[in-house]
């Protein structure tokens, strides 16, 4: 591990020493970083036809995208700004991306947007033929 990457144990006395894992809905989503993931999974699920339309595995690769291409352009910008980045690192984020794009697909989806036909002639029963 680079030696300035910290590591923190997530036991705690509270919860008998148990480890806590940490989610999405336990972190404060306000961070720039937290609004530029939802922004990613967010277009992805659009782009695939809405998150209503995604299966639960297909949900857990769009974050998984998200959460790849958050930190690959954080190494873009840290290679921008003249700093040196470990290029194996992001050769490995690139791929996974590929392989994740390659599982969810790369082509947007039309989402079916036709009315249900009851619907269309009660929304309509007032209007004059």
């Amino acid at each position: 591990m680079p030696e300035d990457v910290t590591t923190m144990d997530v036991r705690s006395a509270a919860d008998g020493g148990k480890l806590r894992l940490l989610t999405r809905e336990s972190l404060d989503g306000r961070t720039k970083a937290a609004q530029k993931f939802d922004a990613v999974a967010r277009a992805i699920a659009e782009d695939l036809g809405g998150e209503d339309h995604l299966s639960a595995i297909q949900k857990h690769l769009v974050e998984a995208f998200a959460g790849v291409s958050i930190h690959l352009g954080d190494l873009h910008a840290r290679l921008l700004l003249g700093e040196k980045i470990d290029i194996c690192e992001h050769a490995t984020a690139v791929s996974t991306m590929v392989r994740i794009a390659q599982r969810v697909g790369v082509r947007r989806t039309q989402r079916d947007v036709t009315p249900e036909p009851l619907d269309y002639a009660r929304a309509h029963e007032d209007a004059e033929p």
